[in-house]
């Protein structure tokens, strides 16, 4: 006799080897917990959906000679042969008898396939919000100033998602307006958010993802260099999707900015001044366009390289005109202040053209050039509309330098991203996000009433 539980096939055998229902007390009690650094806290034995607990005499031996990222690798549905585990670095001590091991695998297995599942059918647990999808106008309703445009229409029932993400720091408003669409779309939708902050310490993704993993997400995602190859081959190797925001990576799905439209979008913007300048106050002078990028971000570069050639096809530039900055460090406001203050002193007699990837370089060029007395000299656009920008833009000394900022709208970038997560997991298609918006100091308290500088 063979019976189904949540996915996994169980012989009547082994499915009466455990007797004690993983929800009582004692149960509880036993539940796995890793103790060695680093490895993120309680961690429950877990098949996707469900939590399951293991013996204290399986708990030791097992944690002991596993990494945490291959613990979290047994949290599918299925049954582990003593190969599966050997290929995932479980590896038993040699004085462990063959037993010992084969117990080891037994109880493991099982416990990690006896669930807590509501009903005896294994079935998830559902949000169920009614019959048909979320139109157009409920999403724009939902999201009040920010009218968020949705990329796919989100049943109203469905599976609820355990969403992962790894945000590159959320304390760059930028980003931290995506953590914000992230949590409101989250709540609107019914799903479950998991987010983890790197603060701009890119080589600490890994951990980040070993941590999350520990709470079984259905999808991971990041943004802006967040995630790297190795972070994205532990998701592979876990069964675990990835979404990513703002960049594409091999072995994961994306969806956000396309960089080239907005970097040519920025030159645009820039035309017309630039062409009114060079007939007065520019005349004669050597029109140069500065670059600010950022190490390491392959869609920073991509956006900059697009205004380049925007630039030199639009205004007649020399590509030997055109100078990409890389500021270090990790503020990229006073960081690319400092670094613009520097090609400033390099560039006496010229008139500057700048763009960015985003909007706090931009902000830190304006600073640069107020404190130089050379306000008069460069011309900007930011890129992301984050507040950043838009407190800039009502910031009436910079309104003779910055013509605009091309709005992003990171809030609904976020809020989009939890779409086009729920549609991958139901494997359906998203639409592609659209950049259509330029803020301007005459439009941005339209757009954005409820900034708390907008009075």
């Amino acid at each position: 006799m063979r019976r189904r539980l949540s996915g996994v096939t169980l012989s009547g055998a082994l499915s009466r080897l455990l007797t004690v229902p993983t929800a009582t007390p004692a149960a509880r009690a036993t539940s796995l917990i890793v103790t060695r650094l680093g490895a993120g806290g309680i961690f429950s034995a877990c098949t996707r959906h469900s939590t399951s607990f293991l013996t204290g005499a399986v708990r030791k031996p097992l944690t002991a000679h596993t990494r945490l990222s291959t613990v979290t690798a047994l949290n599918r549905s299925k049954f582990y042969t003593p190969l599966h585990l050997q290929r995932r670095g479980l590896n038993m001590p040699e004085i462990a008898s063959r037993r010992r091991l084969r117990g080891l695998i037994v109880v493991a297995s099982a416990a990690l396939a006896l669930t807590a599942c509501s009903g005896e059918n294994g079935s998830r647990d559902m949000v169920k919000g009614g019959s048909g999808s979320y139109a157009a106008a409920e999403v724009a309703k939902a999201t009040g100033a920010h009218k968020v445009r949705s990329l796919y229409a989100v049943p109203k029932t469905h599976e609820k998602y355990r969403l992962a993400f790894i945000n590159p720091s959320t304390s760059f408003p930028f980003f931290a307006s995506w953590s914000q669409g992230m949590k409101a779309a989250a709540k609107f939708y019914g799903v479950d958010l998991m987010e983890a902050d790197l603060a701009f310490k890119y080589d600490q993704a890994q951990s980040k993802y070993d941590d999350l993993a520990v709470r079984q997400p259905d999808l991971v995602g990041g943004g802006g260099s967040s995630l790297n190859a190795p972070t994205i081959a532990a998701a592979k190797r876990d069964e675990t999707p990835v979404l990513l925001i703002d960049g594409a990576m091999e072995g994961a799905e994306d969806f956000g900015i396309n960089d080239r439209q907005v970097g040519e979008l920025a030159v645009e913007q820039l035309t017309g001044p630039v062409e009114e300048k060079q007939k007065s106050a520019w005349k004669g002078r050597k029109l140069i366009v500065a670059g600010i990028s950022a190490g390491n971000c392959p869609p920073c570069d991509a956006r900059v390289n697009a205004a380049f050639a925007k630039a030199q096809e639009e205004w007649g530039v020399s590509k030997s005109d055109t100078f990409r900055l890389v500021p270090p460090g990790t503020d990229p406001t006073a960081a690319a202040q400092d670094t613009f203050t520097d090609f400033l002193t390099a560039h006496p007699d010229d008139v500057v053209a700048v763009v960015s990837y985003g909007d706090e370089p931009v902000v830190g060029a304006l600073n640069a050039a107020k404190s130089g007395r050379r306000d008069q000299d460069i011309l900007a656009v930011a890129n992301g509309g984050d507040t950043a920008a838009r407190h800039a833009l009502r910031d009436r000394a910079n309104q003779d330098m910055l013509i605009g900022a091309i709005d992003y709208q990171p809030y609904a970038e976020g809020w989009n991203w939890v779409e086009a997560a729920i549609a991958t997991l139901r494997d359906e298609e998203f639409a592609e996000y659209q950049v259509n918006r330029v803020l301007t100091a005459d439009n941005v308290d339209k757009y954005y009433p409820d900034d708390a500088s907008a009075k």
